[in-house]
């Protein structure tokens, strides 16, 4: 356990030091988009406007994407709680 703990210490030392050398490049010159901001870009953007909800909040994608998983993940926690709910299995 020792050798594995010191081993993945090195690698993630190594993998934040080539973050922090790459960043400007990455940041500045190439200006690449990161997905995983995206989601929270868009909940933010948008706040100043005179609507008191935002607009990302009323998108029916939105909604549907939050949904499918929120609906598939109750059935199987209820199906795993209570042995005689449906399930998907």
């Amino acid at each position: 356990m020792l050798a594995w703990g010191l081993f993945l210490a090195a690698l993630f030392t190594v993998m934040i030091c080539m973050a922090v050398l790459l960043r400007k490049q990455w940041m500045d010159d190439e200006r690449l988009i990161y997905p995983i901001v995206q989601v929270p870009l868009a909940i933010i953007r948008g706040e100043d406007t005179a609507d008191r909800i935002n607009p990302f909040f009323k998108s029916k994608l939105m909604w549907t994407g939050f949904a499918i998983p929120f609906v598939v993940q109750s059935v199987i926690a209820l199906h795993n709680s209570v042995a005689s709910s449906p399930g998907f299995c």
